[in-house]
């Protein structure tokens, strides 16, 4: 019945791919730790809400996060990531996005198909440049 897991604030390196069975849980905060890998796996948590695995040492997000439909919120800042994927476009549920203080240089376009997006976060990045279709998301 676990539907709400904090580990924020440790000294994990790892991942822990037993939390990727917890299907009921909701919200999920792994901030200011050391992980480097997020398993596939993650992708089981198909009822997750939020997810905030800020301030940790991750380079890349498995491709499985973009099929966690009801995701809502979604902190990903302080990391080392460079890109985002397209598929980003497939969280139709998300609220807010935090990107922001990464090392991310584009953001794909299919971030406009996002129509509930309310907060957006890309500062701290190397940006060249937003994706005109950006004045989709009034």
């Amino acid at each position: 019945n676990l539907n709400w897991l904090e580990i924020s604030y440790n000294k994990i390196k790892k991942f822990p791919k037993e939390i990727c069975y917890l299907e009921n849980l909701e919200i999920l905060s792994l901030k200011v730790n050391a992980i480097e890998i997020i398993p596939k796996e993650i992708g089981n948590l198909m009822n997750l809400k939020l997810l905030d695995i800020s301030q940790n040492s991750l380079k890349s997000i498995p491709e499985e996060i973009y099929c966690l439909k009801k995701l809502e919120v979604l902190s990903l800042k302080e990391n080392l990531l460079k890109s985002i994927s397209k598929e980003i476009g497939n969280l139709k549920y998300l609220k807010s996005l935090d990107i922001s203080y990464n090392k991310i240089e584009e953001i794909p376009k299919e971030i406009t198909c996002l129509e509930n997006l309310e907060r957006l976060y890309l500062n701290g990045n190397e940006l060249k440049n937003i994706p005109e279709e950006i004045e989709s998301l009034k």
